[in-house]
């Protein structure tokens, strides 16, 4: 498996966040299909890996979170979590992104596409 973290230098704050990605990152079907979420401000679980978006959970949901996208990893003897915002993702997915799309150029218009609505739906200027 690919550490992201490592390779790209995240942040320690951020390793959670990789993590999620670096299950899915030698995957393409996996990775374009949380794309496909992501473009429709969804999350999408892999395993004890989880990915939230804000407008997913209303005030008196368990785990509300006002703003943002939450990755977290919940295994038995194990949780770690971290909220980012909508600014802060989409900065580190297009990292990601241009890191598989090394790997699977021929994904890169797809990609691409989910990108541009995902800036647009997170109103990412």
């Amino acid at each position: 498996m690919i550490t992201l973290a490592d390779d790209l230098n995240s942040p320690p704050e951020l390793v959670t966040l990789y993590d999620y990605f670096s299950l899915m990152i030698d995957s393409p079907e996996s990775f374009k299909e949380a794309l496909s979420h992501f473009s429709k401000n969804e999350g999408y679980p892999l395993e004890y890996h989880y990915c939230e978006f804000s407008q997913e959970l209303g005030p008196l949901d368990e785990g509300y979170f006002k703003d943002g996208v939450r990755f977290s990893i919940e295994i038995p003897s194990y949780h770690s979590e971290v909220i980012v915002s909508f600014k802060t993702f989409y900065k580190h997915l297009l990292k990601i992104c241009d890191f598989y799309l090394r790997a699977h150029p021929e994904d890169l218009r797809e990609v691409k596409q989910y990108l541009e609505i995902i800036k647009m739906n997170l109103n990412i200027k």
